[in-house]
C-alpha cells in the first residue's frame, strides 16, 4: 500500500500510531475532562508499547510518532496549550510506555539467557 511511495513499514507504524495518539489526545478534551485525561494517559502507555515493537530504530519512530500528534493539538486546544499537552504525551509515551517496555523485553531476554546457561539448554 505505502510502499508504492518509497515509506518503510516502521514509518508507516510510526505514522499511524501518532495519528491515532493524536487523534485520541485531541477528542478527549483533556483540559476538561477527567476521564479524557485519563483515556489520554492509557493511550499513550498504550502507543508507546506498540513504538517499541517497531523493528528498526524505534527510538526515533517514538520521537516521530509523538511529534506526529502536534497538528491534531494545535487545532484543537491552541499552540501554547498543544505544546504543553505535546511535552506531557512525549513524557506518557517516550518514558513510561515505551521506555518500560524495551526495559522489560530486556529483562526477558536475560532472563532466558540466563536459564539457558544454567540448564544448558538453547
Amino acid at each position: 500500500m505505502c510502499t508504492s511511495i518509497g515509506m518503510s513499514k516502521d514509518l508507516t507504524e510510526a505514522l499511524i500510531i501518532g495519528t491515532l495518539l493524536g487523534l485520541v489526545v485531541a477528542f478527549s478534551n483533556v483540559l476538561e475532562s477527567g476521564v479524557g485525561l485519563i483515556l489520554s494517559i492509557i493511550t499513550c502507555i498504550i502507543a508507546g508499547c506498540f513504538s517499541a515493537k517497531i523493528q528498526s530504530h524505534p527510538k526515533m519512530f517514538a520521537i516521530l510518532s509523538s511529534l506526529i500528534t502536534y497538528p491534531f493539538l494545535a487545532v484543537s486546544y491552541g499552540l501554547k496549550d498543544g505544546v504543553v499537552i505535546l511535552v506531557g504525551i512525549m513524557c506518557l509515551h517516550g518514558t513510561i510506555g515505551f521506555g518500560f517496555t524495551l526495559a522489560f523485553q530486556n529483562a526477558i531476554y536475560n532472563f532466558k539467557a540466563i536459564k539457558s546457561w544454567l540448564f544448558g539448554r538453547k
